[in-house]
């Protein structure tokens, strides 16, 4: 592990950890929450399911976007940008007064999105060859630790508390 900065890569690898299960959490509560929202805006089932679309398609496109500006400007640099998009997005999804408001903070969080793929290079980049099987394995745990949390807590929130 010469050439590596071993208390960098513990801390790097604590929140590339911890990123898929909080955002995970965030994305799977909103499935049981749906129902309200949809009563909350009046909007039919249809256009609830632009909620979980927006964020998709906004996401498919940036994750080449900023895939290809990772390359051009650093890996590091692009993450942390994408992870203020995600963040901004999900703060602005509390406070959305308009059904149209909700859609254009889902597809700043759908920028975001992109946090993913670069976070999987830095992995590759920032650490020894060694420990990224181990990262990227942790790393791709936390997705299906976050959904399992997220859909029971999330209808129980949902119930108890409003989206």
């Amino acid at each position: 592990m010469e050439g590596y900065d071993l208390r960098y890569a513990k801390k790097a690898a604590a929140i590339l950890v911890l990123l898929p299960l909080l955002i995970m959490y965030t994305e799977a509560v909103l499935i049981p929450s749906l129902p309200t929202i949809q009563k909350d805006f009046g909007i039919n089932p249809s256009d609830a399911s632009w909620i979980l679309s927006i964020y998709l398609l906004v996401g498919t496109v940036s994750v080449a976007v900023m895939g290809k500006l990772g390359d051009m400007y650093g890996k590091r640099k692009i993450f942390l940008i994408s992870l203020i998009f995600y963040a901004v997005g999900v703060t602005l999804n509390g406070f959305s007064p308009t059904f149209e408001w909700l859609l254009f903070s889902r597809g700043l969080q759908g920028i975001g999105m992109a946090i993913f793929p670069l976070g999987f290079s830095l992995v590759r980049e920032e650490f020894p060859p060694e420990m990224v099987p181990q990262v990227q394995g942790l790393i791709s745990s936390m997705f299906a630790v976050g959904m399992v949390v997220a859909l029971p807590s999330g209808a129980f929130i949902s119930q108890h508390y409003g989206w």
